[in-house]
């Protein structure tokens, strides 16, 4: 049973998955993300509970469209994993969506995956 919460116009399922060497968010996205009264609600709620260092994989396959609150909100998720001393990391996302974080030089700070267990090792640390 996982909850369900909106950021802009992208639906989101989260899952959390706990495993032995560390806990681990799995968040698969649907639809846009874009600027939207929810996106800071969605982006607090994964947030709060990536807590504590969990891993979170943000599996983007499903979202169409990013705009400039989207990537915004990916930063700003990145830090808040970062400070608790967790990983974020993106999953399966779509080419446009590289271009965009190529051009915003957001590789780096935000690795993608195309394999999901390879994603979750890499977000649990265990690389």
């Amino acid at each position: 049973n996982s909850p369900s919460a909106s950021i802009g116009a992208a639906s989101t399922t989260l899952s959390g998955k706990s495993a032995g060497d560390g806990d681990l968010l799995e968040v698969a996205m649907r639809g846009r993300l874009t600027l939207g009264p929810k996106l800071s609600a969605a982006g607090r709620e994964i947030a709060a509970r990536a807590a504590g260092g969990a891993g979170v994989v943000l599996d983007l396959s499903g979202i169409e469209e990013v705009d400039s609150a989207g990537l915004g909100e990916l930063v700003i998720l990145y830090t808040v994993v970062s400070e608790g001393r967790g990983r974020l990391c993106l999953l399966r996302p779509a080419a446009k969506i590289v271009k965009i974080l190529e051009m915003t030089r957001l590789t780096g700070l935000l690795p993608q995956f195309e394999d999901g267990a390879e994603a979750a090792v890499w977000a649990r640390g265990n690389c």
